[in-house]
């Protein structure tokens, strides 16, 4: 079945990184784009994505009052939202997953780190791998018992 994942980010190079790692995954992923909150809202009105990638600095609004509007729309509500950014505080990544976050993801700096965590989401029927908990982490290592970072 294909997932829909939407990565909303204003950095074009990280759009590119990640259609690269869908292609060298072969799959059949389908990965829409929104440059700030409110072309991400616009989509949100007709699309229900698998998955959320939200960078964590995004023009006009930052990834957590993204994230807390999102997670005010009903039928947005069980999505999992991945807050993903090049650098996370403690404080903040605590309350990333206090607001509903699945996880928060540091940037990769390879696309094969990538690779790996989409081919996760995309295997995964999106609960058994992100939902938070606080002692096992779905990949890499866990940190400060707030987030994770591969």
């Amino acid at each position: 079945m294909e997932k829909k994942i939407l990565l909303i980010d204003d950095d074009q190079n990280e759009q590119r990184v990640f259609l690269e790692a869908l292609h060298k995954l072969r799959s059949d992923a389908n990965c829409i784009f929104a440059r700030n909150a409110e072309l991400a809202f616009k989509t949100l009105n007709f699309l229900t994505p698998d998955f959320i990638f939200l960078n964590m600095h995004l023009p006009t609004m930052n990834g957590l009052a993204c994230l807390a509007r999102i997670k005010e729309l009903k039928h947005l509500r069980s999505v999992p939202v991945l807050l993903y950014s090049t650098s996370f505080s403690d404080a903040i990544k605590e309350k990333a997953i206090a607001m509903g976050a699945a996880s928060c993801i540091r940037k990769p700096s390879t696309v094969n780190v990538l690779m790996h965590i989409l081919n996760r989401l995309i295997s995964s029927d999106g609960k058994q791998h992100w939902t938070w908990n606080r002692s096992t982490a779905p990949w890499g290592k866990q940190l400060n018992s707030t987030g994770y970072e591969y």
